[in-house]
C-alpha cells in the first residue's frame, strides 16, 4: 500500500488535526491544487512530532507538484521540508530548503512563502547560537509583515526578536519587543500569544529584581491562561511567579504558589513539571531552613524521576518483546507458506502418470523435508538469538538501575566527537549542571542567565543529544561515560 494511503487508512480512528487532514484527502482528487495544499499542511503538522514522516510526505508532494505542473506550490512544500529537517537538528539541510523556498517566492512574488522562509532561516541561525544572524532574518520578517499588514506573523516575529535580545542579555530591548507583540496579540485576539508575552516579560523583571512589576505581569498572564484553560500555561506561570517570590524572599507566597503549580502538574500528568516543582519546593524549604521538608521534597522528586526511568525501561522491554513475537509469527507464516506450496505441487503431479506421480511425490517429499528441516533450524536459531538479545537488554537495564545517581564525568571534546551537531561551551556548561541535579533557577544563578534562557539552552541540548528531557539526558551521559571505560 502506498505511504500516503496507509496514513489515510488510519484517519478514522482519531479526532486530531492530523487525522482531519488525512480524512480530507480521502475525498479529494489527486493532482488538484487543494489536494496538494492539504498534503503540505499535513507535512507541516507532522514536522514537529514525526519529522521522518513529514519528510516522506514532502517527497510525495514534490513528485505530485512536478507531475501535475504545479511549480508555484513548491515554495510551501520546501518550507514544510525545511521545518522537518530543523526539528531533526539537520540545520544545513533545513537552510538549503529554506533558501530554495525563498527563490520560489521571489519567482512567483509569493510574500507569504518569503516570510515563512525568512522565519525558518532565522530560527535555524538561532539554534546554532548565531543570534545576530537570526536577528537579521527576523528583521526581514518584521518588515515584510508590516508591508503586508500580516499582524499575526508580526506579533510572533516580535516575540522572537525579544527572545534574541534576551539571549544577548539586552533585557530592556527584549521587553520593548514583548510589549509590541502583546499589543498586536491583543488587537488580533491571539490570546495565547498575549499570555506568553506577559509571562516572558515577567521573567525578565524577575531577572532584573523588579519583583512587584514581575508579579503584576504573572497575575495577568495567569488570568489569560485560566480563561483559555491552558493547563501547561497556568502551571508554568505559577511556577515562574513562585520563583519570583522566592527570589524576593517571600517564602510563604512562594510556597503557596509552588503547591498550586504542583497540584496542576499532578492533575494533568505534566511529569517533567512535577519534577521541576518538587525541586522548587525543596529550594523554598531550604531557604526557610526547614531541612526535614526539603529532604521530603527531594525524596518525592527522586521518586518521580525513578518512575519516569521505569516507564522508559518498560517501554524498551515491551518493544523488544513485540519485535520478538512479530519475528516468530513471520517464521511460522514462512513455514506454512512453504508447506502449502509443496502440497500444491504434489496435487498438480497427480494428474500425470501414476508412476511419474509416485516418483515425483517421493522426490518432492525429500525436498520438502529438507526445506522444512532447514527452515525450522533457522527459526530456532533466530529464536535463540532474539532470546539472547532480550536477556542482554534486561542486563543493560539492570545495570542502569544499579548505577550511582552521581552525575557522570564526561569531557566536551569527547562528547562532541560523538554528536552530529556539537554542543557549544555554554550548552555543555548548562548540560553538566542539569545532570548534576541543579534546578533551572540554580543553573540561571550560576551562569548569570534568565530561567527562560536556561530552558531555551536545555531544549537545544536535548535536540542535539536526541533526548526529550533531563532524565534522558542523564541516561545518555551515563551511557557515554560507560563507553569510555
Amino acid at each position: 500500500m502506498p505511504f500516503l494511503s496507509i496514513l489515510v487508512a488510519l484517519s478514522s480512528f482519531c479526532q486530531s488535526p492530523i487525522d482531519s487532514l488525512e480524512y480530507e484527502l480521502t475525498h479529494m482528487d489527486k493532482g488538484t491544487g487543494r489536494y496538494l495544499r492539504t498534503v503540505t499542511l499535513l507535512a507541516k503538522e507532522y514536522a514537529e512530532i514525526k519529522a521522518d514522516t513529514a519528510l516522506k510526505l514532502t517527497e510525495f508532494a514534490i513528485k505530485q507538484a512536478i507531475e501535475h505542473h504545479q511549480d508555484s506550490a513548491l515554495g510551501q512544500i520546501y518550507i514544510a521540508k525545511s521545518t522537518a529537517w530543523s526539528f531533526l537538528a539537520q540545520y544545513d539541510s533545513a537552510m538549503r530548503y529554506s533558501f530554495k523556498a525563498l527563490r520560489k517566492s521571489e519567482q512567483y512574488k509569493d510574500t507569504i512563502t518569503m516570510i515563512d522562509a525568512y522565519t525558518n532561516i532565522g530560527i535555524d541561525y538561532m539554534y546554532q547560537d548565531q543570534y545576530l544572524k537570526a536577528i537579521e532574518y527576523f528583521s526581514e520578517v518584521e518588515n515584510l509583515s508590516v508591508i503586508t499588514n500580516d499582524s499575526i506573523r508580526l506579533g510572533h516575529v516580535l516575540n522572537n526578536l525579544g527572545m534574541m535580545n534576551g539571549l544577548l542579555e539586552k533585557y530592556d530591548t527584549e521587553l520593548e519587543y514583548y510589549e509590541k507583540a502583546a499589543e498586536i496579540f491583543l488587537l488580533t485576539g491571539e490570546k495565547d500569544g498575549y499570555a506568553n508575552t506577559l509571562m516572558n516579560s515577567g521573567t525578565v523583571f524577575t531577572v532584573k529584581n523588579e519583583f512587584v512589576k514581575a508579579e503584576s505581569l504573572y497575575k495577568k498572564a495567569l488570568g489569560e491562561f485560566q480563561n483559555l484553560q491552558h493547563h501547561s500555561g497556568i502551571q508554568n506561570t505559577l511556577q515562574s511567579w513562585a520563583e519570583n517570590a522566592l527570589k524576593n524572599k517571600e517564602f510563604g507566597k512562594a510556597n503557596k504558589l509552588a503547591n498550586q503549580a504542583l497540584e496542576i502538574a499532578l492533575k494533568f500528568s505534566l511529569s517533567q513539571d512535577v519534577v521541576y516543582t518538587y525541586d522548587l519546593l525543596e529550594q523554598i524549604a531550604l531557604a526557610q531552613r526547614d531541612f526535614k521538608a526539603a529532604y521530603e521534597f527531594e525524596i518525592k522528586e527522586s521518586e518521580v524521576k525513578e518512575e519516569l526511568f521505569s516507564k522508559e525501561r518498560s517501554k524498551q522491554i515491551s518493544e523488544l518483546e513485540a519485535k520478538y513475537q512479530a519475528e516468530k509469527r513471520k517464521q511460522q507464516i514462512e513455514l506454512l507458506t512453504t508447506q502449502n506450496e509443496l502440497s500444491a505441487i504434489s496435487l498438480e503431479k497427480k494428474s500425470r502418470e501414476q508412476m511419474t506421480v509416485i516418483i515425483a511425490a517421493i522426490v518432492l517429499l525429500i525436498i520438502g523435508l529438507s526445506v522444512t528441516y532447514f527452515i525450522i533450524r533457522q527459526a530456532r536459531l533466530k529464536e535463540r538469538l532474539l532470546t539472547e538479545e532480550t536477556d542482554n537488554l534486561r542486563l543493560r537495564i539492570t545495570s542502569l538501575i544499579e548505577q550511582s545517581p552521581e552525575a557522570p564525568e564526561i569531557e566536551l571534546e569527547e562528547l562532541n566527537n560523538r554528536l552530529v551537531t556539537p554542543l557549544t561551551e555554554r550548552e555543555f556548561e548548562i548540560f553538566e549542571l542539569a545532570i548534576s541535579q541543579h534546578s533551572n533557577s540554580e543553573i540561571a544563578e550560576k551562569v548569570f542567565l534568565s530561567v527562560n534562557t536556561v530552558k531555551f539552552h536545555l531544549k537545544k541540548v536535548y535536540e542535539k543529544l536526541g533526548v526529550a528531557n533531563r532524565k534522558e539526558a542523564l541516561h545518555f551521559a551515563i551511557k557515554q561515560e560507560n563507553s569510555t571505560l
